[in-house]
């Protein structure tokens, strides 16, 4: 009897034990659950966590001694890496080859993360800094997200955003934008053959059209405010559907992503069927730089000092946005993960 009561007590002992290590693993494995996508990927590697990590290495300066940000600068606070000062030690010590983590969202074809290069404003984005002699690392996350987790220092810059009072607020804003957005409206030419002759959004309300909308989307607010009856849906791609069926005559959108959408949607053939307005508005897009990033006021220094140089007024002219016409959107309602220059962003 006492031998069995001894290799019981054995037993139980062992039993707690392993125990003890399960739920030591289980902690561990959910730690590393809520730091999300902290790991930086592998040469050659790509990882599809909550956020998506590419570089855009700068070539002309040998990267800063120090190793790769990420690797020994992980944050479990958040969903993703906090850009950690593994290369710096504070405000003040920004030196060439830092590696400039920007968060964005899709927005073929001005940006997305299946496109060469990630598409035309992300190449504008990491021609100016590599020219500025910083590496660029874009991590794409949906768009509100990115919003966010740059206010809160998470990340260090988050473009292109439309500058608005309560952003020039939260943010550092520089005077000299990344982009611009040019809004037309979209139409069927069989439904006016004549073309629709518009060249503000007001203009809608003289010629009887019936616009759809995205919620969210800047013109929500102005519709209201012009007293315009529109259709409001949840998505472009339902929004393209809703136009396509003739449930009404027009779809704002910015004029190169409504040809992406359009044709990725419908078709070459059936997006030939369409046309466009004059442009309506033309707003300049900004880089947020985050207030609570411990490089933000100075990385936004440095953007704006190259940009007044002989060698960054020579880059922006080819895109001819060497200087800002200074004006300041409307505030709107920021949420959803739809396109920035859609959402008035």
């Amino acid at each position: 009897m006492g031998l069995y009561r001894e290799a019981h007590v054995r037993w139980l002992q062992r039993t707690v034990v392993i125990g003890f290590i399960c739920v030591a693993v289980i902690l561990d494995v959910a730690a590393t659950a809520r730091a999300g996508s902290v790991i930086m990927p592998a040469k050659g590697q790509n990882t599809h966590n909550q956020a998506n990590t590419h570089t855009q290495t700068n070539t002309k300066t040998d990267p800063h001694a120090g190793g790769n940000v990420g690797d020994d600068a992980r944050s479990r606070a958040g969903d993703v890496i906090r850009v950690g000062d593994a290369r710096q030690t504070g405000p003040g010590k920004l030196k060439p080859g830092y590696e400039v983590w920007v968060a964005v969202g899709e927005w073929p074809p001005m940006i997305s993360e299946t496109l060469p290069d990630f598409g035309k404003h992300a190449k504008r984005f990491q021609t100016i800094f590599n020219a500025m002699g910083f590496d660029v690392r874009f991590i794409f996350v949906p768009w509100q997200r990115a919003y966010e987790q740059t206010r809160q220092g998470i990340y260090v810059a988050t473009f292109p955003w439309l500058r608005t009072v309560e952003r020039r607020d939260a943010f550092h804003i520089p005077r000299y934008p990344i982009a611009q957005a040019h809004q037309k409206g979209f139409y069927k030419k069989s439904r006016f053959p004549e073309g629709i002759d518009i060249n503000a959004l007001r203009d809608v309300v003289g010629l009887g059209l019936r616009p759809v909308g995205i919620a969210s989307y800047w013109y929500e607010q102005e519709f209201r405010r012009l007293g315009i009856e529109a259709d409001i849906v949840n998505n472009p791609e339902s929004a393209w559907r809703f136009l396509h069926a003739d449930r009404a005559d027009i779809l704002f959108e910015e004029e190169a992503v409504g040809w992406h959408d359009l044709t990725g949607l419908l078709g070459e053939q059936v997006a030939a069927r369409y046309a466009t307005t004059n442009t309506i508005t033309t707003n300049d897009m900004f880089i947020l730089f985050s207030r609570k990033h411990p490089f933000g006021a100075e990385l936004m220094q440095a953007y704006e000092t190259f940009m007044m140089s002989d060698d960054g007024q020579e880059i922006c002219k080819e895109w001819a946005l060497c200087k800002s016409d200074f004006v300041t959107a409307p505030g709107t309602a920021d949420g959803g993960d739809q396109a920035p220059s859609g959402q008035l962003n």
